[in-house]
């Protein structure tokens, strides 16, 4: 599932709140073992493990909006709906206090 939230910023604003949002995330959750792999300064794969179970997704930044990935197994699907919820508040969040 591909989530998109606009944005406002220049490519290099844009990519610079994305890793600054990613690597605190990476530690705060850390008990959650997150691995961030950036293939190009726009775009990062994201792997956890919450409650036995491996979720995967990405970002992807682009000019004008912000491309969140999100593989959601199964049994999750009920929750996805307040999961992209949760991760587009924590967006706009971060988009507010650049």
């Amino acid at each position: 599932m591909e989530h998109d939230i606009s944005h406002e910023l220049t490519a290099r604003e844009a990519q610079a709140l994305a890793h600054r949002a990613i690597d605190t995330y990476a530690q705060r959750f850390a008990k959650y073992s997150p691995t961030v792999a950036w293939h190009t300064e726009s775009e990062a794969e994201i792997t956890f493990s919450a409650k036995g179970i491996e979720l995967h997704g990405g970002l992807t930044v682009k000019p004008d909006r912000f491309v969140v990935r999100l593989e959601v197994p199964l049994l999750l699907r009920p929750l996805q709906g307040r999961a992209l919820r949760i991760i587009d508040d924590e967006v706009r969040a971060w988009l507010q206090r650049r």
